[in-house]
């Protein structure tokens, strides 16, 4: 094969360019043929070339301005979750100030009395029902269907509607938790503990670790406790149920969001 028929783009013989079927043909001899092939192929290769270059710088600018605008949701989302907080202790710290100065005088808090009906045998209660303390001593209270198995009570108070918030004394040191519950709350079994179901939710607090536990899911938090007050607030109808450290200045520690469907106990 000494020739390269153009029309049929084959390698062809001789005989085949003068009497055969490729007579007529624009042929050329093989040497030259395969050189302008190998021309044109080069061209098309770079052109290809060309082009993946250009999708590359595409794409790697596409990557980039991706890049970009997450960090860019990231940084509004993290601003506007400080704008939330900052509102948050704003709100807890104004209506400190209505509760110590408004009211005639009188503490928020003071209305929140211990349910002794509902107190475990291991929880002693001042007289007053506004303490509550782990006991080694069983109070020796009757067996009745809302007194808790385990070491915990609730209050005297519920809500179904509205915003109420309520400051708590707290130990600074050792193990405590606090938070909401709803009345229909177990009252024996290690479900029953507050923040080990769906009807309940709390912060606790062991050693140095603040820690806010629903339905058995624990999520350690990032402040240390410097305060022994502990704002609890709670707007029923937004669904939000909010702790606060009430140092100075007020931090905000904590909110849950759940659509409330019973009246809830603090404990």
């Amino acid at each position: 094969m000494k020739y390269y028929c153009c029309n049929d783009a084959i390698c062809i013989c001789a005989s085949c360019c003068l009497i055969g079927e490729h007579k007529g043909h624009k042929v050329e001899a093989l040497g030259n043929s395969s050189e302008q092939e190998k021309e044109k192929l080069g061209h098309v290769l770079e052109q290809l070339i060309s082009r993946r270059d250009i999708a590359d710088k595409r794409v790697q600018r596409l990557v980039e301005q991706r890049r970009g605008v997450a960090g860019e949701t990231e940084r509004v989302t993290a601003r506007f979750r400080g704008i939330r907080e900052q509102l948050e202790a704003l709100e807890a710290k104004v209506l400190l100030g209505i509760s110590i100065e408004g009211l005639n005088g009188r503490r928020l808090q003071a209305s929140m009395l211990l349910d002794i009906n509902s107190a475990a045998n291991g929880v002693a209660a001042s007289w007053d029902k506004k303490t509550a303390s782990y006991s080694l001593r069983n109070q020796g209270r009757p067996k009745t269907p809302t007194r808790f198995k385990l070491y915990q009570a609730l209050s005297s108070s519920s809500f179904s509607l509205g915003r109420h918030y309520w400051d708590v004394e707290v130990s600074e040191s050792g193990y405590w938790r606090l938070g909401v519950a709803y009345p229909s709350i177990d009252r024996k079994g290690d479900h029953s503990w507050f923040g080990y179901n769906e009807k309940s939710w709390c912060l606790c607090r062991e050693d140095t670790i603040y820690t806010v536990i629903h339905n058995s899911q624990l999520t350690n938090l990032p402040h240390k406790p410097t305060f022994p007050r502990i704002r609890i607030s709670l707007d029923y109808e937004a669904g939000r149920l909010s702790f606060f450290e009430m140092s100075e200045p007020i931090r905000h520690l904590h909110t849950f969001t759940a659509t409330f469907t019973e009246s809830g106990d603090n404990y």
